[in-house]
C-alpha cells in the first residue's frame, strides 16, 4: 500500500506539474489573443481556443491535485499499517517468550531446581509484563 501510494504521489506531481504548466500557457495565450481582438477585431476562434485549452489545463491541474490528496492519504495509511503491524509481531513475539519462560519455570518446579514460591513469583512477574 505505501509503495503504490508513493507511486500515485509522483504520478500525480508529474500531472500537476504538466497541469500547471499547460495552464500557464494557454492563460498567456488566451490573454495575448484577447488583447489583440480588443485592439484590431475580428474574429473570436482564436480567443474561443486558447479559453478552451485554458479549461483543459485546469482540469490536467486540478486531476493531478485530487491524485495527489488520494496517494497521499494512501501512502500514510500504509505507514500507520506497517506500524501496527510491527506491533501486533512484537506482542505476539512477546507472549511467545513468556509462555516459554513460564513452562520451562514449570519444568524447574517439576525437578525440584525452585520451590513453589519462587517459581509463583517468577511466574507473577512475566504475566505482569503482558
Amino acid at each position: 500500500m505505501k509503495k503504490l501510494g508513493l507511486v500515485g504521489i509522483i504520478v500525480g506531481g508529474i500531472i500537476s506539474v504538466i497541469g500547471y504548466w499547460k495552464y500557464n500557457e494557454a492563460e498567456g495565450m488566451y490573454s495575448a489573443a484577447k488583447a489583440g481582438y480588443d485592439l484590431f477585431g475580428g474574429s473570436t476562434q482564436v480567443i474561443d481556443r486558447w479559453k478552451g485549452r485554458l479549461d483543459d489545463g485546469r482540469v490536467i491541474l486540478i486531476f493531478g491535485i485530487v491524485l495527489l490528496i488520494i496517494f497521499g492519504i494512501l501512502f500514510i495509511a500504509g505507514i500507520m499499517n506497517d506500524k501496527s503491524e510491527k506491533n501486533e509481531r512484537k506482542n505476539r513475539n512477546t507472549e511467545r517468550d513468556i509462555t516459554s519462560k513460564i513452562e520451562q519455570l514449570n519444568n524447574m518446579l517439576s525437578s525440584g531446581f525452585i520451590t513453589q514460591e519462587e517459581f509463583d513469583l517468577k511466574k507473577k512477574e512475566l504475566l505482569e509484563k503482558l
